[in-house]
């Protein structure tokens, strides 16, 4: 008969630790990276099944996100017939049973700079939000930045050289620019008869507060 194994947030908090470590240092064939993702998937669930802190459950997701990178990858090496393709099989995405809509959301994910996943996994979870590979392309498909920069190709490419340089030079200039204050008109002194009487509608009122010094 076989137990089941619980873990507490402690014990999940470990493995993941390790599971980075192991994820950045060693080699996984398609067949290794596939079994770690449902290792990781099992952990993510025990997770929110056990209402762990979101740290916690983000710490899983991110690592859910890094695997499915990681697959996304060799998934993308194989079908470009690489020649080092050859060092993450024998197993297929056909002989592992991997979905088709899988495979085309893990490449898009694998042609996203590390750095900006970094970047997308702090966004979502200063939102109090569980990060999860669709979050992360979503915020992708939402980037300002990546937006600017497209454009910015965009004029190149169609040989708005002109356009392109002045483009940058405003980031630069928006980018290095010293915060400047919020300027508000100031309110009137002196309030028509009917600004008092929509006033009074709204249960405001447009006397100045009396206070003393």
């Amino acid at each position: 008969m076989n137990k089941t194994i619980e873990f507490s947030q402690d014990d999940i908090m470990q493995h993941i630790e390790k599971g980075n470590k192991l994820l950045q240092t060693t080699h996984m064939t398609l067949e290794e990276a596939w079994t770690f993702r449902s290792i990781v998937e099992h952990f993510l669930t025990t997770a929110k099944q056990d209402k762990f802190s979101l740290e916690c459950v983000n710490a899983c997701a991110k690592m859910k996100v890094k695997v499915e990178e990681r697959l996304g990858w060799i998934i993308a090496l194989m079908e470009a017939n690489d020649p080092d393709a050859v060092h993450y099989g024998p197993a297929t995405v056909r002989s592992l049973k991997i979905r088709k809509s899988d495979v085309s959301v893990w490449k898009q994910l694998a042609e996203i700079p590390d750095a900006d996943i970094e970047r997308y996994f702090s966004i979502i979870s200063e939102c109090g939000e569980t990060i999860s590979t669709k979050k992360v392309l979503e915020e992708r498909a939402e980037d300002p930045l990546l937006m600017v920069v497209d454009s910015i190709r965009g004029m190149v490419e169609s040989g708005d050289e002109e356009g392109a340089h002045a483009a940058i030079r405003s980031v630069r200039a928006l980018i290095t620019r010293a915060p400047q204050p919020i300027v508000h008109d100031p309110m009137p002194k002196d309030f028509s008869d009917e600004d008092r009487f929509r006033a009074r509608g709204m249960g405001v009122s447009l006397e100045p507060d009396e206070r003393e010094d």
